[in-house]
């Protein structure tokens, strides 16, 4: 590079020579640079999210769609006496009539009722008794 100068008006020249030629027609005009690739990040964005959202949505449909059973045997000796006593009571004299057992809102409730009974400390083998007269078979 003993004469940088010369390269210069070289690359000026030939500038001007290659306009001349494109208004001329001769050489086709520039076409525009293609856009570049989005970076390699962004083409995994999408997916993130969308990975990111079904698991957001499985763990809220997991937490909702196990219900919680009460926990019977934390309530107070006395409450939780009350509440057997007061459930054994209604089951064995709604819920074990003919008519409780046929269907409707009522059977329903009576076995909700029977289920409920069933998880008390307090269910001897006469509860047992009631409580399979209230449920069907295949629950017992």
């Amino acid at each position: 590079m003993d004469h940088p100068g010369k390269l210069i008006l070289f690359s000026e020249g030939a500038e001007r020579r290659e306009r001349a030629q494109r208004a001329s027609g001769r050489i086709p005009a520039r076409r525009a640079a293609a856009p570049e690739p989005a970076p390699a990040t962004h083409r995994w964005l999408p997916l993130i999210f969308i990975v990111c959202f079904l698991g957001f949505g499985g763990a809220l449909a997991t937490t909702f769609a196990q219900p919680v059973a009460p926990r019977i045997d934390l309530l107070p000796s006395d409450l939780r006496i009350a509440l057997f006593q007061r459930t054994m009571s209604e089951v064995a004299s709604v819920c074990t009539n003919r008519l409780a057992l046929v269907g409707g809102e009522l059977h329903d409730h009576c076995l909700s009722q029977a289920h409920f009974l069933g998880r008390f400390p307090e269910c001897d083998a006469s509860c047992r008794t009631t409580v399979s007269s209230v449920l069907p078979r295949s629950h017992r």
